[in-house]
């Protein structure tokens, strides 16, 4: 396969909406892990991150134009989706968001590294900022 790259177009669009919505905020570290097609689907891919958060990093609400899947490796980290409670995942937990669910994360510890799985629409940005009306 390809060598991993720490920035490719995927991990650089996550960490601008990132950095520009929290410009104080500490940034992420995101490594592309693979970017795949998805069989029988030429309009989808499968996106695989690694993501180091740093002490106090957090995303914006936003969407992803299909699902996302996430295992915490190391930490804790909060995921909020919708208008539910925030839930913590630890090392070992898993959780996934739907497709066009608007969601919100936050590192709970001192560093946390998350693996991120996405089946999302091919070309298109993985991260949709939430338009504020």
């Amino acid at each position: 396969g390809r060598p991993m790259r720490t920035c490719s177009a995927v991990a650089l669009g996550f960490l601008l909406v990132c950095s520009a919505a929290y410009a104080q905020q500490p940034t992420p570290r995101v490594t592309t892990l693979m970017k795949s097609p998805v069989s029988g689907q030429p309009d989808k891919e499968f996106v695989f991150l690694s993501i180091e958060w740093p002490s106090g990093a957090s995303t914006p609400p936003h969407t992803h134009l299909g699902d996302e899947y996430g295992t915490v490796v190391e930490g804790s980290y909060m995921v909020k989706q919708g208008d539910s409670e925030a839930k913590t995942y630890n090392a070992g937990q898993s959780w996934h968001v739907p497709a066009g669910v608007v969601h919100e994360t936050k590192n709970a510890a001192p560093i946390t590294k998350t693996m991120n799985a996405f089946i999302v629409e091919k070309d298109k940005p993985l991260i949709q900022p939430l338009r504020r009306p």
